[in-house]
């Protein structure tokens, strides 16, 4: 009975860190992503490869970075036509 107990106690914390670990593998890639993106490689994107709530976390996360580089390139086109007339402005006076 004492092995058994050993056992089964053995099997619990077994199965308890491999799920614990399937949780934070993907949010230590996370973390790791938006440190480095933070540092300025902002072209990085999370792999997706789960379907639960961290892969909509991810997926969310990269579409996020996706918006605001729209957003970046849209941006500089607007300065660059501001330029363009303050030039043109300046041109004909």
């Amino acid at each position: 009975m004492e092995k058994t107990y050993k056992i089964l106690k053995l099997l619990i914390w077994v199965l308890t860190f491999a799920v614990v670990r399937s949780m934070t593998r993907p949010l230590d890639k996370l973390t790791g992503t938006i440190r480095r993106i933070k540092e300025g490689q902002t072209q990085l994107r999370v792999e997706v490869e789960r379907k639960d709530e961290l892969g909509i976390l991810s997926r969310n996360f990269n579409e996020m970075l996706d918006n605001l580089e729209a957003f970046r390139i849209k941006e500089r086109e607007h300065i660059r036509l501001l330029d363009q007339a303050e030039y043109r402005a300046l041109y004909k006076q």
